[in-house]
Parts: C-alpha cells; sequence; structure tokens
C-alpha cells in the first residue's frame, strides 16, 4: 500500500509493519457520525493539521502524516492492543496543539 506521508512524498507501508508497533489497526480522524467526530480542525473547522503519533510512555514517534484539507487522516497497520498519544499541530500556529491519550487502533476494515 502507499500512504502519503506529506503531499507529493510517498511512502511504502507494509501490512506486516516489523516494529513493536505493528499490527492489523487502524486510528484516524473520520467525518462525523452521529456525535463522533474525529477530524482534525482548527478553531472547530475542519483544517490541514500535522498529526504526530507517539507511544505514550516513550514518546517515541510512532509515525507522522497530514490530514486533508477536510480535516480527515488516517495511520494503518498499529497493533490494537496498544494505545498511543496523538497530537494534531497547527502549522500556522493560530492555535496551541490539541493532544488526545490512549488513543486505541481500531481493526482495519481492509
Amino acid at each position: 500500500m502507499i500512504f502519503e506521508l506529506i503531499p507529493g512524498v510517498h511512502a511504502t507501508i507494509h501490512p506486516g509493519r516489523r516494529d513493536r508497533f505493528g499490527g492489523n489497526g487502524v486510528i484516524g480522524g473520520s467525518p462525523p457520525t452521529g456525535d463522533a467526530d474525529g477530524r482534525a480542525k482548527i478553531l472547530n473547522a475542519p483544517a490541514r493539521v500535522q498529526i504526530t503519533v507517539l507511544e505514550p510512555t516513550t514518546f517515541s514517534v510512532v509515525a507522522r502524516t497530514v490530514s486533508k484539507e477536510d480535516g480527515t487522516w488516517r495511520v494503518p497497520y498499529l497493533d490494537t492492543s496498544q494505545r498511543f498519544t496523538v497530537i494534531g499541530t497547527d502549522w500556522s500556529m493560530a492555535v496551541n496543539s490539541a493532544i488526545q491519550d490512549w488513543v486505541q487502533p481500531h481493526p482495519m476494515d481492509e
């Protein structure tokens, strides 16, 4: 699978990720379904931000990506038994970073 981390820069991510974070799970910001809205936002409007996924006890960087203009994003191939810290950073520096702790990946639909 080809995964675009930064516009125009592609990386191949293999389903058998070989580090201690690898698995068949995914975390991401999705359009609203009911009250749930996981998109990246700035001042409550969907926006393009940098997403950094960290291992929460050592703060090791697990993945980085950039949300789309509509605020949606995905980080696939993560271990569903682990929890992560997710940081959304506004490149324009208009607002502080948003942090969500103990995010647990759910199984991928693929």
